[in-house]
């Protein structure tokens, strides 16, 4: 599969496990330039790196902390110099119905899920502009 990204930068986060460790993979595979690799797990995620054919950064950091997303955008540009793509595969999936949620439980999910996601895209998209380039956005909900 050639999905074009030969050269570029691109962030992944929940890079460890699961559907961001296997599109981490997959990047590698294509040729990216650069992969940031983003998890609470740092080990892990320098692990997975080395394992890589693609240089790779090891970005380690909480999504429920709004300061996370700015940290991950400033890590990629200080290694690459530019975020050309993001993937954001991290995710929490700690449920509460509505007899036993919390609003703590609430609130967690809503950071990592949704609130980190859209600010992770909103510094990508700003990156992007500063440099002249147009930003796009793609989804797949299949």
């Amino acid at each position: 599969m050639n999905m074009g990204l030969e050269g570029k930068v691109v962030i992944v986060t929940g890079a460890v496990s699961g559907i961001g460790a296997a599109i981490a993979r997959l990047l590698a595979e294509e040729g990216v330039g650069g992969l940031v690799m983003v998890d609470r797990d740092g080990e892990g995620a320098r692990r997975l790196a080395a394992a890589l054919s693609v240089e790779a950064a090891v970005v380690q950091a909480d999504l429920a902390y709004i300061t996370a997303t700015e940290v991950i955008a400033a890590g990629a540009r200080a290694h690459f110099g530019r975020i050309d793509g993001l993937v954001n595969a991290a995710g929490l999936t700690t449920r509460g119905s509505f007899v036993t949620g919390t609003p703590a439980v609430w609130d967690q999910l809503c950071a990592v899920n949704a609130r980190a996601a859209f600010f992770l895209m909103q510094s990508v998209i700003a990156d992007m502009q500063g440099r002249g380039r147009r930003a796009r956005s793609s989804t797949s909900c299949r």
